[in-house]
């Protein structure tokens, strides 16, 4: 389950690349920024969230790891990570988020 999932989110995580490298590029002052900007927006601000977003739930009081099993966490897990790539890949400002 999370192989196929870390596999689709590298292909989505090029065909963003290159979409955001191309938007980029062209309305940034430099290649520079570019290059910086589409780095951060599709690969650093997603990883970002999904790390709050579990140390969030790690903090919290009404997490026990002990009555959880391995395989149904596994899930939820994949389920934010995708959660915090679509959210952050919908916040741009192409999209006016």
């Amino acid at each position: 389950m999370i192989w196929i999932s870390g596999l689709t989110m590298f292909v989505a995580d090029l065909i963003a690349l290159l979409l955001v490298g191309m938007w980029l590029g062209l309305s940034a002052r430099n290649p520079k920024r570019a290059f910086s900007g589409t780095i951060m927006r599709v690969l650093v601000l997603p990883w970002i969230a999904f790390g709050a977003f579990l140390m969030f739930i790690a903090v919290s009081p009404s997490y026990h790891p002990e009555r959880h099993e391995r395989g149904r966490d596994s899930w939820r897990v994949v389920f934010c990570w995708v959660s915090a790539a679509d959210l952050v890949s919908d916040c741009t400002p192409a999209t006016n988020c």
